[in-house]
């Protein structure tokens, strides 16, 4: 272990203890892109992914969908619950290949977010390679996993930035891309992941209006009632390469290591009616 990790190790091991005494029930919302040994910022690798599941399973943890993941915030703390949300932004096959078999062996299940335009195509939108390439599941793997129980939710049509589109083209993207999904599975689609994590206020209405009844972020941390449910944070996994950084992480160090920082999400206004105010009918 080099100095600056042993730094990063002990920090945690120092926040372990308040977080664990101070943290009031929470929903850790887990984010994944690829799952594959291939080196990348964005990718876990399939050994690592096993053991993370198996440490919740072990740990009597029940995994839901994103969007049972937004009825449980909003029915407010579930305190005996050990509730984990598994995430997937971009679809990419090796999600299919080397993340659901894990899953489904675990009796767990996740939700998986497409940017339709790229169905079964590849990755246009980044400039590195990897992840500039890696092929992205078709319609036909994505009907399957549905009826598997797995959930297809919307990260656009093309992975664009947002915040820099005309309302049009913001419309199209994220209202466009809720029909291409409904129309191609057949199924309500309540769930959206901002491409980039990037959102601002006139974003996060345009989701609203396109009748999604929720959307997650890249803001790092844990989920509890007061989130607004079109701002979601969730627990970024790939760079928590060990078992500590990785119970850390579930536990609330972690995120009070990052807050220390200034790389947290915000926290939210202490009302209970906020999510029921914001929700969308």
């Amino acid at each position: 272990m080099n100095p600056r990790q042993a730094l990063k190790s002990g920090l945690l091991a120092l926040l372990s203890l308040p977080a664990a005494m101070n943290r009031a029930w929470a929903l850790p919302i887990l984010t994944y892109h690829a799952v594959t040994d291939t080196p990348s910022r964005i990718a876990v690798p399939p050994a690592l992914f096993r053991r993370q599941v198996a440490h919740l399973r072990q740990a009597g943890y029940r995994s839901i969908t994103f969007a049972e993941a937004a009825r449980v915030l909003d029915a407010g703390p579930q305190d005996a619950l050990r509730l984990v949300c598994f995430t997937f932004d971009d679809a990419y096959r090796s999600v299919l290949e080397n993340a659901v078999p894990v899953l489904q062996e675990a009796g767990f299940v996740a939700t998986i977010f497409l940017p339709t335009a790229h169905e079964g195509r590849a990755n246009r939108w980044d400039t590195a390679a990897p992840p500039r390439g890696w092929p992205i599941l078709s319609w036909g793997e994505l009907n399957a996993l549905a009826r598997d129980g797995f959930e297809i939710g919307s990260h656009t049509r093309t992975h664009p930035h947002l915040p820099e589109l005309d309302d049009a083209s913001l419309k199209e993207e994220v209202a466009g891309s809720r029909r291409e999904l409904e129309d191609r599975l057949g199924l309500e689609v309540p769930s959206f992941c901002y491409p980039f994590g990037h959102h601002d206020a006139r974003t996060r209405a345009a989701v609203r209006a396109a009748g999604y009844r929720t959307a997650c972020t890249t803001e790092f941390g844990a989920c509890i009632a007061e989130h607004d449910p079109m701002r979601l944070p969730r627990i970024g996994t790939a760079p928590l390469r060990t078992p500590f950084q990785f119970r850390a992480a579930l536990g609330g160090a972690f995120e009070l290591y990052l807050r220390a920082r200034g790389r947290a999400a915000p926290r939210p206004a202490a009302t209970s009616n906020l999510r029921r105010d914001r929700a969308p009918a």
